[in-house]
């Protein structure tokens, strides 16, 4: 409750400086309400407070995407912010402020991961990479583009048919046909699935024996990961794996909005096999029986 009341007075703090340059410019909300209605609608999507998508409004149906989605309202806001069509539907004064909005965190968001870089992060460049856009020290990242960076990752992978799994580097190609091979179909499926709320979540990993990444399905480990806020989560795998200073690393940027995540190490399937050649077997050759000598104390 005290978050979402934080989040609401920030809106209306953010809608109201806004709103005195439209009144100093001289417009008011009984002349100009176009021009306010759509300042507060750019200012509900860029903080995650979607009411439609496409088009189609989510306040009536609200209660029931609420129970099989996570955050609906958040995952429409990110659709909202690559939609060209939700921009054109803003008065001008809001579709500058939204584009230039935009164009600032794709320029802060590169200039951060850039000078991450010289740091000694390693920052991956690939679209259809899980880590792409992430800043990575060793097993811990950053994601520190609010959302937008999931979406642009299923895009380029739709898009290009391909696949590049992030902690092994293997490309898979989603369109090879072959019997049991992911797909793109299968790809956005694994997302949707991903957004699911936790009860939802639940009852699909029961069903499937494992979770997304592929653990077991107990119950101990459903209850942990499906009703514990996930920056607890992550704060407890980071102290578990690496230590309390991976620890704090960890959940200080995700205290204020930075996803973190630290990814298990890698189990022996995933490493690389060596197959060393097959040396031939040298011969036998018969040796002889030595006589056997008595024990002359006996």
């Amino acid at each position: 409750r005290a978050y979402a009341g934080f989040l609401n007075k920030l809106r209306a703090d953010v809608f109201d400086d806004v709103a005195k340059e439209y009144l100093a410019g001289g417009m008011s909300p009984d002349t100009h309400p176009e021009e306010f209605a759509g300042l507060a609608k750019f200012i509900n999507v860029a903080s995650g407070r979607a009411d439609e998508v496409f088009g189609m409004k989510l306040s009536k149906a609200a209660p029931l995407l609420n129970s099989v989605f996570f955050s609906p309202r958040f995952l429409a806001s990110r659709v909202q912010m690559f939609n060209p069509q939700f921009y054109m539907s803003l008065p001008a004064p809001a579709r500058k402020m939204a584009v230039r909005s935009f164009v600032k965190l794709l320029g802060t968001g590169t200039a951060i991961a850039s000078m991450a870089t010289l740091g000694g992060a390693k920052v991956s460049m690939d679209p259809t990479n899980t880590d792409f856009g992430k800043i990575r020290f060793g097993r811990l990242r950053y994601d520190i583009w609010g959302g937008f960076q999931q979406w642009f990752v299923l895009a380029a992978r739709i898009a290009t048919g391909k696949s590049t799994a992030a902690s092994s580097g293997k490309e898979r190609d989603l369109t090879s046909g072959a019997f049991g091979q992911a797909t793109r179909l299968t790809i956005a499926g694994n997302f949707l699935v991903g957004k699911a709320a936790p009860v939802p979540a639940l009852i699909m990993d029961l069903m499937r024996g494992q979770d997304l990444v592929g653990n077991k399905a107990t119950i101990p480990h459903e209850l942990w990961s499906k009703m514990v806020p996930i920056y607890i989560q992550d704060i407890a795998t980071a102290m578990q794996e690496e230590g309390l200073g991976t620890a704090v690393a960890s959940g200080i940027p995700a205290f204020f909005g930075v996803g973190t995540q630290v990814f298990d190490a890698p189990s022996k399937s995933m490493l690389p096999q060596i197959k060393l050649p097959q040396l031939p077997t040298l011969p036998k050759f018969p040796v002889p029986e030595l006589p056997k000598i008595k024990n002359p104390v006996q």
